[in-house]
């Protein structure tokens, strides 16, 4: 590490990246990492809080499939249908909408740090909402003055339309990357794999029953569609904000220290990241070991595994005597 990084093996951010990894190794084959104890609550991790981590990665997938994207991507043809477009147009537009987004999932990368996770989320959620909503009253205008006043019809359509590309737009740049690296950055390095996976599996139960229920939406109610997608965005926006923590420029490290809170709530898990790296004197590293000690039961002093409830009495005891 030394040798790749150029500073002597004494040095001392050297030292501190070693104590990480050594923490990392020991955690590897713990059994709170086994995949059915996280799915279950996260059993045996107690303040690393995997269960909690669990939860936020898969209902973060579950959120962005159920604030709209299918509705405006995935059944663009139909939107645009509803909106007075032929079906020729409908469909050139839908493929031009997806277009869209590809620079927009490029210019994530100049806010994704500079704003970080959540407030992207909320700025993503805050105009899909719009968009959304002005989607859904325009079709059912447009639908409203198709034979008594064409022309305004039409016009309604386009604006209907061009909401859609706002949203796409937005879409892409605050939502789409911010919901998939939060469910890699939340778990330890020695468990990520199999957390990611339940991540993972969140988008695909998302996405499944979203797409499932679609037809159904759009043939029974039609422009309500993008009316009740829109007041998901409304719904989940508070979840965001008051239950993930932020995660943008934290180490890998660091974060595990972000969900020690018995407190679900990402204000309270903050206050206790301060006071663990205050107690650690500033060090993360040694904050993540004494986290670690803390779990695994451990006397972060002298290292040594304590037994029963009786021995850590006896062991409690005769420190108070001491």
């Amino acid at each position: 590490m030394a040798h790749c990084q150029w500073p002597a093996p004494e040095d001392p951010v050297i030292a501190s990246e070693v104590e990480q990894l050594d923490a990392i190794v020991e955690a590897t084959h713990h059994k709170r990492n086994d995949l059915a104890n996280i799915v279950l609550g996260g059993r045996f991790s107690g303040k690393l809080h995997l269960g909690r981590r669990a939860v936020l990665g898969f209902a973060l997938q579950w959120i962005q499939q159920w604030t709209g994207i299918l509705a405006i991507v995935g059944w663009a043809g139909v939107l645009f249908e509803l909106a007075g477009f032929d079906p020729y147009k409908a469909l050139w537009l839908a493929g031009l909408a997806n277009t869209f987004g590809v620079p927009g999932t490029a210019a994530a990368a100049f806010v994704i740090d500079r704003m970080g996770r959540v407030k992207s989320l909320i700025t993503s959620f805050i105009i899909q909402g719009v968009c959304l909503f002005l989607v859904g009253a325009l079709i059912k205008t447009s639908q409203d003055h198709a034979v008594s006043d064409p022309e305004l019809s039409q016009r309604l359509g386009i604006a209907a339309a061009s909401f859609v590309f706002i949203y796409v737009w937005f879409f892409t740049m605050f939502n789409i990357i911010p919901c998939w690296i939060y469910g890699t950055e939340i778990w330890p390095q020695e468990v990520r794999a199999k957390g990611y996976s339940f991540t993972i599996f969140g988008w695909a139960t998302g996405c499944g029953s979203t797409t499932l229920i679609m037809p159904i939406f759009l043939s029974r109610v039609g422009y309500g569609t993008y009316l009740f997608f829109g007041a998901m965005n409304v719904v989940v926006a508070p979840i965001v904000w008051f239950f993930y923590p932020e995660l943008a420029n934290r180490t890998l490290e660091e974060i595990s220290l972000l969900f020690t809170s018995d407190s679900r709530l990402a204000t309270e898990n903050l206050k206790e990241y301060h006071r663990r790296v205050a107690e650690a004197g500033g060090n993360i590293a040694v904050a993540a070991r004494q986290l670690l000690d803390e779990v695994d039961g451990k006397d972060s002093e002298r290292g040594t595994e304590l037994g029963s409830p009786d021995e850590k009495r006896i062991e409690a005891n005769a420190d108070a005597i001491m």
